[in-house]
């Protein structure tokens, strides 16, 4: 009740988001929307996945995400792409 009116919100964490509203979290990776029947949360980015075929290629490499996308860089510096990642090639978090 607000004012003594009805309010309808879904309730994330401690914010109240107002019905039919969207949020989209860039440190939890995930948007989450609010309608009549609850809060409703998905994944930002597709599901991610990758093959241990290459582990040991990528033993030099960490898997680092800005703005919720995958980037593969090298463990002894964040900002060096990892040379050793084949096109293509993602992995989940």
């Amino acid at each position: 009740m607000d004012h003594g009116r009805l309010i309808h919100y879904c309730l994330l964490g401690t914010m109240k988001l107002t019905l039919n509203s969207r949020l989209s979290d860039l440190k939890t990776c995930y948007h989450y929307e609010c309608v009549d029947n609850g809060l409703f949360s998905y994944p930002i980015g597709p599901t991610l996945l990758y093959h241990q075929a290459n582990k040991e290629m990528l033993a030099e490499c960490d898997l680092i995400y800005v703005a919720c996308k995958p980037i593969w860089v090298m463990k002894s510096n964040e900002m060096i792409y990892c040379p050793h990642v084949p096109e293509g090639i993602i992995a989940g978090k």
